[in-house]
C-alpha cells in the first residue's frame, strides 16, 4: 500500500488528473487513521458531493462509537443522494448496530440491488438478513459467493454466534 500511496501522490497537484479522486484514494490505502481522514477531508473539499468519501467518513465514525456523528454525516449526504450503494450499505450498519433491525435489512437490501459487487455489500446484506432472523437466506448467500468472494474471519464469527452485531460493527 505504501507503493500506491506514493504513486497516487505523485500526481497530486498536476493538471488532467481528478484531485478528489486521487485523495479518495489515498484515503483508502492509507494506514493512519488521521492521515486517512485528511485524505477524505481534502477530496470533499474539492467535491462536497464525492459520496463514497462522506460515506467512509460516517464509517469511521461508526467504528469509533461516535454513532450521532455518523448519523449526521449520512443524513446529510442522503439528503441528495439516495441511490449511492456506498452510502445506502453505511447506513444499514448504522441503522443496525443502532437496534433498527428492519430499517437496517432495507438499506442492506438497497444497496445489494444496486451494486452487490461494491466492497462489504455482500457481507453488509447478510449480516442484515441475520439480524432479521433470516438466517437461511444468508447461510444460502454464503455458499453462492464463497467461491468468487473472500469473506473477512469476522464475518464467520458472527454468523457462528462469536461476536454482537456491535463487536461486529464498533468493536469493544
Amino acid at each position: 500500500m505504501d507503493e500506491v500511496s506514493r504513486e497516487l501522490s505523485e500526481y497530486i497537484g498536476k493538471d488532467g488528473y481528478d484531485q478528489a479522486l486521487l485523495y479518495y484514494y489515498l484515503g483508502n490505502v492509507s494506514a493512519e487513521t488521521e492521515e486517512m481522514m485528511e485524505y477524505y477531508e481534502k477530496c470533499i473539499a474539492l467535491d462536497p458531493y464525492y459520496y463514497d468519501a462522506q460515506a467512509s467518513i460516517a464509517a469511521y465514525y461508526r467504528r469509533q462509537g461516535e454513532l450521532e456523528r455518523a448519523r449526521q454525516q449520512l443524513e446529510e449526504i442522503y439528503a441528495v443522494n439516495k441511490e449511492s450503494f456506498e452510502v445506502l450499505r453505511v447506513y444499514a450498519t448504522l441503522e443496525l448496530v443502532e437496534g433498527n433491525l428492519k430499517q437496517g435489512l432495507d438499506y442492506a437490501l438497497q444497496a445489494y440491488e444496486l451494486y452487490p459487487e461494491g466492497n462489504y455489500v455482500i457481507d453488509t446484506y447478510i449480516v442484515a438478513l441475520v439480524a432479521n432472523g433470516k438466517t437461511e437466506e444468508a447461510e444460502e448467500l454464503v455458499r453462492e459467493y464463497e467461491e468468487e468472494y473472500v469473506f473477512d474471519d469476522d464475518l464467520y464469527a458472527f454468523l457462528n454466534g462469536e461476536m454482537t452485531l456491535k463487536e461486529y460493527y464498533i468493536g469493544d
